[in-house]
């Protein structure tokens, strides 16, 4: 029986983790309220939207995560509307909570008075999601479970577990490593861990949680799509398309030495101190060391001092976040997975702080931890602290619109204010509110801040998620959204620049669709918005190259070819899309400073061979001429667009081509054309591995811009 001090222990105990998890719930309802991810936050809003409005899941939109996720923000829709705000204050009750259940779990341990390290590492590291939320509970429910083994504590384990599935088949595993560890670290001595009856009711609490979500995406015809986005697209594809490798950002992440790195407003904020970015780049490898020394030191220590069992579950929650590092190596993910460490990080600093060494070495030890940690966790502590304090800071607006209702940069509001006015009626791609859009690649959270339908199921269309081209194909038919978003396709996966790469067909169906009807460049923003052109494609191909989707893009540009004088020949190998090629742009310079006007010859040559496989590297293989092009371009400023559209030439379609460009006349100046090559210093990188760059017939390591039609 428990006795009267050991419940009123027990609840002074809650009620201290209750006021640990305050000041991270109220500093994050005020600063996540500062910022919001048009791509994961916005896909996470908006699926939260389809399931409030009665959509289904995975049929209606393709998502990677479990359901948890989204059913987790529903709730929060009727006070703060179905909107980034929403999202916001779900994230600060997560830092709480987070931050409740670590502390408790501390004090479990006898981290004593240092379990108050627990808010602190989380004001500092959050926002922290949903799926390690409740990681940490069911660590929490299993320390208990090994210690007393109570039937009901098992049954309650396995529901955790099964709550903790529901956010994708990655937290499931997460949650296994976490049962099977604290069952592993307990059992010398404690052969009941493996009592049959005991693991039956962990079973069954996890098939009281899985079997009814199962049976209901079943029943609602989404079993299918549900199975593909959360199990074979993750296990099969995502890693190929998403990795990061952990110690690639420790050596040259985006984050390190720029200040507010993880900032989501869309600002590009400036140290708050001398030698802020410093700290930033200290911080994140001080994370990456903690990261990778606590949990073995923490097995290390349990193992010598007979507390193993005690620790097992904890341990195994790290063990999860080593995991999630060996695929997902970004710092924003060491960020969150540093929550699975911070228990084992308290009981370390507590039993440095009560080892029986003489005072000083004592005292010593664990002020170099407290340094340590404070080289973790004071920046980004900092920054947060600083944000709470200056969200009336120049250049940050209220983003008043109901689906965002959020503090934001003002030139990322005026840009989505542009497109909204684009999409007006009287726009140049008019589009009534009640009208579907297609937003692609980055910003689903479009769909969320205008309050749009969706198109298609296949919100974000990145590359290897989209199993079925012809599917997303007949519902982009069916739908025929009037006008249609693209955002900026660099940097969301690796060696992608396009959207073309990112899905051909989708890519070649619209090139068949739509027109350009506006672009959007400011502040690093970069938004092109189409019309829906009736009569397809022969409608199109009657309009100017720049009102076009191109087909190839290359668009980078480091260094100049020379065409220095009649008989200078400079060319491009490429392979066209699904269309017959119609036309190209090039970017040509020349190096006076008055207009010049000079007549340019392109011609076109493709391989004898049906044009399968990788294009061939050899200027001579390409000896089929095509045709060519003569037209007088003029010359002004260091890069001029050269356009040269002509009717399609039949048979080009899929084909590898080479395309070669000279000067029929001798000039005042040289004229060259823009290239990027892939030796030029640091810029060393090959934007188009499948082409390559001739001068004068021979390779060059490098491409030239090119824009095909």
């Amino acid at each position: 029986m428990t006795s009267n001090a050991d419940t009123f222990s027990s609840r002074r105990e809650w009620l201290l983790a209750a006021v640990a998890g305050l000041p991270p719930l109220v500093l994050g309802a005020i600063v996540h309220r500062q910022g919001f991810n048009l791509l994961d936050d916005g896909l996470w809003v908006l699926g939260a939207r389809t399931m409030a409005e009665g959509g289904v899941l995975y049929r209606d939109l393709f998502a990677i995560y479990g359901p948890g996720k989204f059913l987790l923000l529903i709730p929060l829709f009727p006070f703060f509307g179905i909107s980034a705000l929403s999202l916001a204050m779900l994230k600060a009750v997560c830092d709480g909570t987070a931050s409740l259940l670590a502390f408790r779990g501390a004090r479990s341990l006898g981290g004593g008075r240092w379990a108050w390290l627990v808010p602190v590492a989380v004001m500092a590291l959050g926002p922290l999601y949903p799926r390690y939320v409740a990681l940490v509970a069911l660590t929490l429910v299993m320390g208990a479970v090994v210690r007393r083994g109570e039937g009901g504590r098992w049954f309650w384990a396995g529901v955790l577990w099964g709550a903790v599935a529901l956010f994708g088949i990655d937290a499931a595993a997460y949650g296994f490593v976490v049962v099977a560890g604290s069952m592993a670290a307990a059992l010398p001595g404690r052969v009941w861990i493996w009592h049959g009856p005991s693991i039956g009711r962990l079973l069954g609490g996890v098939a009281v949680v899985l079997v009814p979500a199962v049976l209901l995406f079943a029943i609602r015809g989404a079993a299918g799509d549900a199975w593909w986005d959360t199990v074979v697209y993750p296990l099969t594809r995502f890693q190929d398309a998403m990795g990061m490798k952990w110690w690639e950002t420790f050596a040259s992440a985006p984050e390190l030495g720029r200040p507010f790195s993880f900032l989501m407003t869309g600002e590009s904020l400036a140290g708050i101190w001398s030698g802020h970015g410093t700290a930033t780049t200290v911080t994140v490898r001080a994370l990456f060391v903690g990261f990778g020394l606590v949990p073995p030191l923490a097995g290390w220590l349990a193992w010598r001092s007979g507390k193993l069992a005690a620790w097992g579950p904890w341990i195994a929650l790290a063990v999860t976040g080593w995991m999630t590092m060996g695929g997902r190596g970004g710092a924003t993910h060491l960020k969150i997975a540093w929550l699975r460490i911070l228990v084992l990080v308290v009981i370390l600093v507590a039993g440095l702080a009560a080892a029986r060494l003489r005072k000083g070495a004592r005292y010593g030890l664990a002020a170099a931890a407290l340094v340590f940690l404070t080289l973790c966790w004071g920046t980004l502590l900092a920054e947060k602290a600083w944000l709470a304090t200056h969200a009336d800071r120049e250049g940050l607006v209220h983003w008043e619109r109901p689906g965002a209702r959020m503090l934001m940069d003002a030139t990322l509001v005026g840009v989505v204010d542009e497109i909204v006015t684009g999409l007006t009626p009287g726009g140049p791609a008019p589009a009534s509110p009640d009208d579907p859009l297609l937003s692609w690649p980055l910003a689903p959270g479009l769909h969320v801040v205008l309050d749009r339908p969706l198109a298609t199921s296949q919100a974000t269309l990145l590359a290897g998620e989209v199993r079925d081209p012809a599917r997303v194909i007949a519902e982009l038919e069916a739908s025929r959204p009037p006008a249609v978003v693209l955002g900026n396709a660099r940097g969301i996966v690796e060696g992608v620049l396009t959207l073309n790469q990112l899905a051909p067909e989708l890519w070649d169906w619209l090139r068949d669709h739509y027109v350009i009807a506006d672009m959007v460049r400011r502040g690093g923003h970069e938004f092109t918005t189409c019309a829906h052109a009736p009569g397809g494609r022969a409608a199109i191909l009657q309009r100017p190259l720049h009102q076009r989707l191109p087909d190839v893009e290359l668009r980078a540009i480091n260094d100049i070819l020379p065409l220095d004088a009649p008989g200078a020949v400079v060319g491009q190998t490429f392979t066209v899309g699904g269309s017959d090629l119609a036309g190209l742009v090039l970017r040509l310079a020349m190096g006076g400073d008055q207009p010049v006007e000079v007549p340019v010859r392109v011609r076109l040559r493709t391989t004898s061979s049906a044009g399968d496989g990788p294009a061939p590297t050899n200027f001579d293989h390409y000896d089929r001429p095509l045709g060519e092009i003569v037209s007088t371009v003029r010359l002004e400023g260091d890069l001029t667009y050269a356009e040269f559209p002509f009717a399609p030439m039949a048979g080009t379609a899929g084909r590898h081509l080479l395309l070669t460009v000279e000067i029929l006349e001798p000039t005042a100046w040289i004229v060259g054309v823009g290239s990027h090559l892939h030796e030029n210093g640091a810029r060393a990188v090959d934007f188009h591995p499948g082409g390559t760059a001739f001068a004068n017939g021979r390779p060059v390591a490098g491409d030239i811009y090119l824009l095909t039609y």
